[in-house]
């Protein structure tokens, strides 16, 4: 499932992410698998920072204590907004698609010297 939105489905409602991740808890428990993280990919390139915020926000209530990674994908020039709003919204990991046609490694490099600088600053303003 493409976490924040899909071609062929249209938007992916919080509810169904909530759903697919108990689905796949149970797999895990049944064989006996530990989960130490969800990883939710933006497998279409269609994650705003709105409904990343939407969707975390639906995650982390549900399961407060489980560090969450996101997998951004730069196609429609999503991911640029979303870094930038990231530190916003407090995340274990990024990973960033670095091979796309749209940008390649030197996209993906970017986004992620921008997400370091903007938690530096961050960092200094909160000293």
């Amino acid at each position: 499932m493409a976490v924040f939105g899909c071609n062929y489905q249209g938007d992916i409602a919080p509810s169904q992410v909530i759903s697919t991740l108990e689905d796949e808890l149970a797999i895990a428990e049944e064989a006996g698998a530990d989960i130490e993280y969800f990883s939710l990919a933006d497998t279409m390139g269609q994650a705003t920072p709105l409904r990343i915020e939407c969707v975390l926000d639906e995650v982390r209530s549900r399961w407060p204590d489980t560090p969450i990674a996101l997998h951004l994908h730069d196609t429609r020039g999503l991911a640029v907004a979303a870094v930038i709003y990231l530190p916003y919204i407090s995340i274990w990991a990024l990973k960033a698609n670095k091979n796309n046609r749209h940008g390649g490694v030197h996209r993906a490099r970017r986004l992620l010297r921008l997400r370091a600088e903007i938690c530096r600053r961050r960092a200094r303003e909160a000293e």
